[in-house]
């Protein structure tokens, strides 16, 4: 075999070698590697997010280097032969550690998990009076008007013969019953959990297969379904909103809306469109899964949103903390036009709450 066969041969077994080992891993790590071989850049990013970590301190056998910029970028100048230990931490995310050759030319991205402060699929919860339930993180139900609106534990209150929890045998159903009395009934997660101004959270939301608006009025109908962000006394602002809209009725075509009420735009409803989405293909009848991320920040706040795993919604650089009143979000949410002539229900399953 002459020589040009030969490194072709080798450059060929080369490249089945790094398929195979990129092939091993998870998906983030084969993520990681397929940086490495193409970006002469080192950074750490969020593992749900995929944002860039601002400040993560980078140690190689336990010698601190340096921290990463906003970019989440650091470059380690000199090149290392033998396999090192590279050490990623940051304050709210669980510490990164492997071993490695660091060397010039490439690229070590490294995938940093915000903690998980808390999590339930609600099989072992109960109701603790009519507002709240026994998940050992401060929760409330709040019910428009006087009555009309109720949550029921679904598996253990009831048991609706079409509706599968999400997982297990229990979740949380909510409904609105008059709409003469309440046109709201929401699931809010208290602030004792969420400590800081970033957090992340995760849950499972079921609308029923026939799910839709009765408004005949073009334009002018829309269903809040979560709040990702909302401030706790008057003036209620800021607070965001991801609702639903249906422009005509007899049709099966959703819009989906992220909104924002802040102190420039304190009065309409619903909020403010940060975005929106024409013609989106809204799961009924099956479980979704909505995510969220927000940074309160008076000015430079973040909102981001995802359903399905699909980022839909990234609002930067907006009004999400009012600094004289405390705050809460909202993981599932009956709230709509009042203008909207039946009641609605909605279940939830599996929360999942990430502290940055």
């Amino acid at each position: 075999m002459n020589g040009g066969k030969r490194n072709a041969l080798g450059k060929f077994v080369s490249i089945l070698i790094i398929l195979a080992i990129v092939l091993s891993m998870s998906t983030a790590q084969a993520y990681g590697a397929l940086q490495v071989i193409r970006r002469p850049i080192v950074y750490a990013r969020d593992a749900i997010t995929g944002t860039a970590v601002q400040g993560a301190s980078i140690n190689l056998n336990g010698i601190l280097i340096g921290t990463t910029d906003s970019g989440g970028q650091l470059t380690i100048t000199g090149a290392y032969v033998d396999p090192q230990q590279l050490t990623v931490r940051r304050n709210g995310y669980i510490t990164y550690q492997t071993t490695t050759n660091i060397q010039s030319g490439k690229t070590y991205t490294e995938f940093l998990s915000p903690v998980m402060v808390f999590r339930t699929d609600f099989e072992k919860v109960t109701k603790k009076d009519a507002n709240r339930l026994t998940i050992d993180i401060p929760n409330w139900f709040e019910f428009g008007g006087d009555g009309g609106a109720s949550m029921w534990i679904e598996g253990l209150d009831r048991k609706t013969t079409n509706v599968a929890c999400h997982s297990g045998s229990r979740c949380v159903g909510m409904e609105v019953t008059d709409i003469t009395k309440s046109r709201r009934a929401q699931f809010a997660i208290y602030p004792a959990t969420l400590v800081g101004n970033e957090y992340f959270v995760s849950v499972w939301l079921y609308l029923p297969p026939d799910w839709r608006l009765h408004i005949p009025v073009l334009g002018a109908d829309w269903y809040e379904i979560v709040n990702p962000i909302y401030t706790d006394a008057p003036s209620y602002l800021p607070y965001s909103a991801v609702w639903i809209n249906q422009d005509n009725i007899a049709l099966d075509a959703f819009g989906l809306t992220l909104g924002m009420r802040d102190s420039s735009c304190p009065s309409p409803l619903p909020p403010r469109a940060l975005g929106s989405i024409p013609n989106y293909p809204l799961p009924r009848g099956s479980w979704f899964n909505v995510q969220y991320y927000v940074l309160r920040d008076e000015t430079n706040g973040i909102v981001r949103v995802w359903i399905n795993g699909n980022l839909l919604f990234d609002a930067e650089n907006i009004d999400t903390k009012n600094p004289s009143a405390g705050y809460f979000t909202v993981v599932g949410k009956i709230y709509y036009d009042t203008a909207e002539t039946a009641p609605h229900e909605i279940w939830v399953d599996d929360l999942e709450i990430y502290q940055a």
